[in-house]
């Protein structure tokens, strides 16, 4: 299927779909934690970019990386206004992928690789559901540098200027 294919398909359908190197894949539905923390995200994240010019993104907003992929992450920031397509954002500066046993396979590897080829991003984080834990990638100088949170601390989010606490992404979650 071509990336045009992709596009018209998807705008019809009743599901979300990833699309890889012309194959599609279907999303499955996530959890009631997975969609808990990526809404702690995306809030935390949306009251830090309120006035900034960044937009914050929650899972139906496309990612296209290329003419090769298009995935659904669970949250997005792009601060660059000339990122104004109407379907789909091509260069975000935070991603964020919530894992689950069917995509952290893929989270940690595909889309790892792809992510950090994204020339603005910044920062590229995997969000446990079962566990107080956040892998993050942050790219500091043109560098990635790797680290996890569980004990407590915060992820600094540079395009918006502000942080993000482990106790904020599981506000009200018992794990």
């Amino acid at each position: 299927m071509s990336l045009e294919e992709y596009f018209a398909f998807e705008e019809k359908s009743r599901r979300k779909h990833e699309f890889v190197n012309g194959a599609v894949y279907a999303m499955a539905g996530g959890s009631l934690t997975h969609n808990r923390i990526a809404l702690n995200i995306a809030g935390a994240l949306n009251g830090a970019a309120r006035g900034s010019g960044c937009q914050v993104f929650i899972a139906d907003v496309k990612l296209k990386i290329g003419d090769e992929r298009v995935y659904y992450p669970d949250v997005m920031v792009t601060c660059d206004p000339s990122d104004n397509n109407e379907l789909y954002v091509t260069r975000p500066c935070v991603l964020v992928e919530v894992l689950s046993p069917t995509t952290q396979r893929t989270d940690r590897t595909e889309k790892l690789e792809k992510y950090l080829e994204i020339p603005g991003l910044r920062l590229y984080a995997m969000v446990s559901p079962y566990r107080r834990q956040i892998e993050a990638y942050e790219r500091v100088n043109d560098r990635w540098g790797f680290k996890t949170l569980n004990e407590g601390g915060s992820l600094e989010i540079p395009c918006l200027a502000a942080s993000l606490s482990l106790d904020e992404v599981y506000q009200g979650i018992a794990i």
